[in-house]
C-alpha cells in the first residue's frame, strides 16, 4: 500500500466528504464519536430477555467478512448455518480449500436455489428460525 498516496489524496477533504464516498461505494467506515443511523437491535421478538442454549445464526455472505464473523460465533458456540446460492457458489470456493475451511468448517452449509418456490421457502424457514442473521451485502443489493 502506497501510504504517502493515501495521505495525499485524503488531504483537503472533509470528513463529510469521505463518509459520502465510502457509503456509495459500500465501504465500511467508521468516524469516532459519532452514533449508528441505525439500531443495534433492529427487533424483539417474544420470548425477550430469554437467553438460548445454542443460538441458531443463519449466514448470508461469501468471501470473507461475513463467513469471518460467522465462524467467529461457531467457534463461541452459536449453531451456524451458512446459506449459498446453487447460482453462486461462495468465491472463496476457488481458492485455497485451507481458507475457505478455516472460516466455514465449523458450520452447517445449506444449498439452495433462490429463484424457485421451493427455494425461497427454504429461505424463509431459515430466517424464521435464526436468532441471528448475517449479511455483508450492500444496502441496494438487498
Amino acid at each position: 500500500m502506497d501510504w504517502p498516496a493515501v495521505r495525499r489524496a485524503l488531504a483537503g477533504r472533509t470528513r463529510d466528504e469521505l463518509v459520502e464516498a465510502a457509503d456509495l461505494l459500500g465501504l465500511p467506515l467508521g468516524v469516532p464519536g459519532t452514533a449508528p443511523s441505525q439500531p443495534l437491535v433492529a427487533s424483539i421478538g417474544p420470548g425477550q430477555g430469554e437467553r438460548p442454549s445454542q443460538p441458531v445464526v443463519v449466514e448470508f455472505g461469501s468471501l470473507w467478512a461475513a463467513p469471518l464473523c460467522g465462524g467467529l460465533l461457531a467457534r463461541a458456540g452459536c449453531r451456524v448455518v451458512k446459506v449459498e446460492s446453487v447460482h453462486r457458489p461462495d468465491g472463496a470456493r476457488r481458492g485455497p480449500a485451507s481458507f475457505f475451511a478455516s472460516l466455514n468448517s465449523a458450520k452447517e452449509e445449506v444449498i439452495v436455489d433462490p429463484t424457485t418456490k421451493a427455494g425461497l421457502e427454504q429461505i424463509r424457514r431459515l430466517v424464521d428460525g435464526a436468532d441471528v442473521v448475517l449479511e455483508a451485502s450492500r444496502p441496494r443489493a438487498l
